[in-house]
């Protein structure tokens, strides 16, 4: 494929008008869920060992032998995988940087390279699913000019209003309202303010 013309070349030197870390363990998974089962595990530990107590699960019984050596080592390893891959996305950071002139998204999940794509040649569409009372959403990036294609997930932000306000920012840039609702009535996720003064930035920067 041919090389951009010159005059084209990204300026790298542009302010960032918005950057959220991204890959990492959500807050709720990390400070809610994986503390709680870590507890319920314990739980289940001591009343299989000290008081001979099995569960039932989806009726099926389990012995207290196979929830004290099965069931809660299985917790507790994933407990501690959890934790493993929030310290490796702490000593290999990822971020989703936004700046005048293009989107810098990471390409995968273990790798330290970057997509960059210039805000005209992006096409974007937004998802959205709900999976067991969880809303997930995944904005797919396609860079027209070099074919490549970057997936974003609202579950690997570490903060959901930055998913929500990334949303907002491509959604205006796509001439659609990517806005997504809280959890009382009438409220919005994200920073609205901050997406209006991103969008306008770029859009002065198109018309200059």
């Amino acid at each position: 494929m041919a090389d951009r013309p010159a005059d084209s070349t990204p300026d790298e030197n542009r302010d960032v008008l918005f950057q959220s870390a991204y890959g990492d363990i959500p807050k709720f998974v990390l400070y809610g869920t994986t503390p709680f089962l870590f507890l319920v595990a314990g739980a289940l530990f001591v009343y299989a060992v000290w008081f001979g107590g099995g569960i039932t699960i989806a009726g099926f019984k389990l012995s207290p032998e196979t929830v004290a050596h099965w069931v809660c080592p299985a917790i507790w390893f994933l407990c501690a995988l959890v934790l493993v891959l929030s310290v490796y996305r702490q000593l290999h950071p990822q971020s989703v940087v936004i700046t005048e002139d293009e989107l810098f998204l990471p390409k995968g999940r273990f790798t330290a390279e970057v997509n960059q794509i210039r805000w005209n040649d992006l096409k974007a569409t937004l998802w959205y699913g709900r999976i067991k009372g969880y809303d997930l959403y995944e904005i797919t990036c396609l860079d027209g000019w070099h074919g490549t294609k970057t997936r974003i997930a609202s579950a690997l932000f570490r903060d959901f209003d930055d998913f929500a306000t990334f949303a907002l920012i491509v959604g205006e840039q796509m001439g659609e309202d990517w806005s997504i609702k809280g959890f009382r009535p009438g409220k919005l996720r994200g920073d609205h303010k901050l997406a209006r003064r991103v969008t306008g930035r770029i859009q002065a920067r198109e018309d200059n």
